[in-house]
């Protein structure tokens, strides 16, 4: 498996920066858009309404920088912390 991961970022390395910028974006959209869903729907003061909460999840994807703006549960400042 090791092996096989080495030889696709070698492949990505090889065809240019614009992919390995594509493949990381990917990876960080994989981590960034769960956890931010995680902050939203485990949050007690979260907007009822689905339309409501996916805004809520794009701002707190957009605020992943942001170290410290969850208050709140210790899990989701944990998430908070994750995201960052």
């Amino acid at each position: 498996m090791a092996h096989r991961a080495r030889y696709v970022f070698d492949r990505t390395l090889a065809r240019s920066i614009g992919a390995l910028l594509g493949r990381l974006a990917a990876c960080c959209l994989a981590i960034v858009v769960p956890v931010s869903t995680l902050l939203v729907w485990t949050d007690p003061r979260a907007p009822r309404s689905l339309s409501e909460r996916l805004v809520a999840v794009w701002r707190t994807g957009a605020e992943t920088l942001r170290l410290g703006g969850v208050t709140g549960a210790p899990l989701q400042m944990l998430l908070s912390v994750f995201l960052g």
